[in-house]
């Protein structure tokens, strides 16, 4: 990790996050389609003995799939997470138009993972679940569709240093953030809200609605801070 700190332009605060953000996958096997046996799917996610990273490839879930593969004892499961350079991470999500259930049942289970991974907000996205739905446990709540509908100005943001947990901890990224956001959300209930997020709150928002649309930090990075990333260090399991 570079430990140089940038010089934030004039009338911008600079403020640093050192927090991952998002989930510690296991890697696995690849599959374009999810195994009928739902037992069968989560044995492929074994850690690396080596600790050496390893990308996974996890298969695209609907909200109903990735309900099918939780056994009775939910109170206990966590999903899998998506590894860097998983295909999935670039996937934009579907906009959730069915509110049941099973969303509920699948949202709760993103919040045990966010729990689990110590994560400050995770995007369902990042477990391969194609659904609109980002969650933020310190505040329990849960965001479904969220946008964002107003900024603050642009000579207010702040810029952050980044990591998350989806890319290897070696990758870190100065960006700038909104200072302020208005998120509008559906609630599991289908009512419509605004939340008006600014610091790290905003931070993290916009963080998980980037994975939501299959948006890395990678992206925020200059081409030349490519040759940091080593891919001779990274296995990818196809």
């Amino acid at each position: 990790m570079d430990s140089s700190v940038p010089t934030p332009p004039p009338n911008i605060s600079l403020e640093l996050d050192s927090v991952f953000v998002g989930g510690r996958p296991e890697p696995c096997g690849c599959s374009n389609n999810p195994p009928e046996d739902s037992d069968a799917w989560s044995s492929q996610f074994q850690k690396d003995p080596d600790d050496k990273w390893t990308g996974t490839c996890l298969p695209v879930w609907s909200v109903a799939n990735a309900a099918a593969t939780m056994s009775k004892n939910i109170e206990s499961e966590v999903f899998a997470m998506a590894r860097w350079p998983d295909p999935v991470l670039r996937r934009p999500t579907s906009k959730v138009k069915q509110f049941d259930q099973i969303l509920v049942l699948v949202a709760r289970q993103v919040e045990r993972t966010a729990h689990h991974e110590k994560a400050v907000g995770l995007a369902a996205q990042q477990c391969g679940i194609d659904a609109s739905l980002v969650v933020v446990p310190s505040s329990k709540q849960v965001l479904v569709n969220p946008r964002i509908v107003a900024r603050s100005p642009e000579m207010e943001m702040r810029i952050w240093t980044k990591h998350c947990l989806v890319l290897p901890p070696t990758i870190t990224a100065t960006m700038l953030r909104d200072e302020s956001i208005v998120v509008e959300y559906e609630t599991l209930e289908v009512s419509t809200q605004l939340l008006r997020a600014k610091s790290e709150l905003a931070r993290c928002l916009q963080h998980e609605m980037d994975h939501d649309r299959g948006i890395l930090i990678l992206d925020h990075l200059p081409l030349e801070s490519g040759e940091t990333i080593h891919q001779s260090s990274i296995e990818y399991l196809i």
